[in-house]
């Protein structure tokens, strides 16, 4: 590991948290708004709401905020880190009320987080999108009475895109608290899931494509226009969209429907933040080619298996296209002008 990882911050902007009521009480026996634990066909650990289910067994440092943070400074040398929930609990598939009062519970836990941690742990809010004035109650409260700074979201909100017309209203209202919102694929109903059953597609293609969906349709649907300062960050490099962007804007100079959106494609996708998990040097450099190494962010995905081999950092620091200067901004420079740390 090279001096300059060891010398300087280092701000992990997509990792996941399991709220520590929900941990409390599966570990228990009891079930959390729905929520029990259960066992796949294959005899797996998983937690279940319903017919819903997800097969994430707890992380050993579940519902200990104080041991993770020692462990990620010990593992990787974050020193801070952004926390998002597992992306099942999103609640987009549960009724609006229900959805609701968890965002509420997950929403206390992650400013009760950040206050633990004093802020080397920055927890990310969560909005029930399914219903705008719900997501309007949940954003004010979250905001003015529990201090949240940023929040996180789902990729599509139960099959529906960010340019549906009330999903973009609930958009509306959460881009209206002027804060940084990440953007991360679903779990359920993720798209093109029936035809990918095998081989782990569901994760390798679906994600991706999911993020690539999420990120064309907020562009189409003519929001940046209206948000000109939106800070807004995706997990997973942006997905696939870059590598299809000419297409996109091919099919533009034909004259094909341009939705609400007054520039290109390109120009909304250069304002834009993108983690760095593309798992391969010639994307990473292919992706910077595109938005810049100003808008590239660290990113984890602890604990559930997605980081690049060997750590993040430790990846970025061995790109040799990249500058010193361009591996600092990556650490932490572009992460705190993201969130206006």
């Amino acid at each position: 590991m090279s001096e300059i990882v060891k010398s300087q911050q280092i701000i992990d902007t997509h990792s996941h948290y399991w709220p520590e009521a929900m941990v409390s009480a599966l570990k228990s026996g009891g079930s959390w708004h729905g929520w029990e634990l259960t066992k796949t066909a294959k005899g797996k650990l998983a937690v279940a709401r319903g017919n819903w289910i997800a097969p994430f067994e707890f992380d050993e440092y579940a519902g200990d905020i104080a041991l993770r943070r020692e462990k990620r400074l010990e593992l990787e040398k974050i020193t801070t880190e952004l926390l998002m929930v597992p992306s099942f609990l999103w609640g987009y598939e549960m009724s609006p009320v229900d959805a609701a009062a968890m965002c509420r519970d997950i929403n206390r836990e992650m400013a009760d987080a950040t206050r633990k941690t004093n802020g080397t742990a920055i927890g990310l809010g969560v909005v029930p999108l399914q219903d705008p004035e719900l997501t309007r109650i949940e954003v004010e409260f979250a905001v003015k009475e529990l201090g949240i700074t940023a929040f996180a979201i789902g990729t599509s909100v139960a099959k529906k895109s960010f340019d549906d017309l009330e999903v973009r209203k609930s958009l509306s209202h959460l881009f209206d608290a002027d804060l940084p919102v990440l953007i991360h694929g679903v779990y359920f109903d993720r798209i093109g899931a029936e035809r990918l059953p095998n081989y782990y597609f569901g994760n390798s293609f679906s994600v991706p494509l999911e993020t690539s969906v999420a990120l064309m349709s907020l562009i189409f649907s003519g929001l940046p226009d209206e948000y000109t300062n939106l800070r807004l960050a995706t997990s997973h490099g942006g997905g696939w969209i870059h590598y299809g962007l000419g297409r996109f804007e091919m099919r533009l100079a034909h004259g094909h429907d341009r939705g609400q959106m007054k520039s290109m494609p390109s120009e909304y996708l250069k304002r834009f933040y993108y983690d760095c998990l593309v798992h391969d040097p010639d994307t990473l450099e292919y992706l910077i080619k595109k938005v810049g190494s100003s808008q590239i962010l660290i990113g984890t995905d602890f604990p559930f298996g997605g980081d690049i081999i060997g750590g993040s950092a430790n990846w970025i620091n061995s790109m040799e296209f990249l500058t010193d200067s361009e591996k600092v901004d990556i650490f932490y420079k572009n992460a705190t002008r993201f969130l206006k740390l």
